[in-house]
Parts: C-alpha cells; structure tokens; sequence
C-alpha cells in the first residue's frame, strides 16, 4: 500500500509541475517546449515584407502568430 500511495504522489506532483509550467509559459516570449507561449516581443519591429525566407531552413522549429490581439476594451 505504501508503494502505491508514493507512486500516487510522484503522479499528482508531475501534474502540478505540467500545469505551472503550462501557465508559466503564457509569459514567455514564444513557446517552452510543447507549451505555447506568450506574445513574440523579442527582437526588432520590421515593416517591409521579408524576401528570402532560405535563413529558416536552419531552425528545427518556428512558432508565429499572424494575426493581432485586439486591444481591451475593444468592441471590434
């Protein structure tokens, strides 16, 4: 019995772990491993439109948002 009941608390903590880092990860800059992230505000605002998109093929993995947040209080 006591087996099981340790083996039921080292479950209930790696839930508990799971789910802080799940929140913890909405306030970083982008995605923490399998949990998304927060806004990506890191780094320096372009305007113009990228061309030549070849830098990516280094990266083994690249998470964007394309669309915007709509302000609070915003009825639109």
């Amino acid at each position: 019995m006591a087996i099981l009941r340790w083996i039921g608390r080292i479950f209930v903590l790696l839930i508990v772990a799971a789910v802080v880092t799940g929140f913890a990860a909405r306030f970083t800059d982008g995605p923490l491993a399998m949990f998304p992230g927060g806004e990506l505000v890191a780094g320096e605002m372009v305007a113009e439109p990228l061309a030549d998109w070849s830098f990516v093929h280094a990266l083994e993995e690249m998470a964007a948002r394309s669309y915007r947040r709509r302000p609070r209080g915003s009825s639109d």
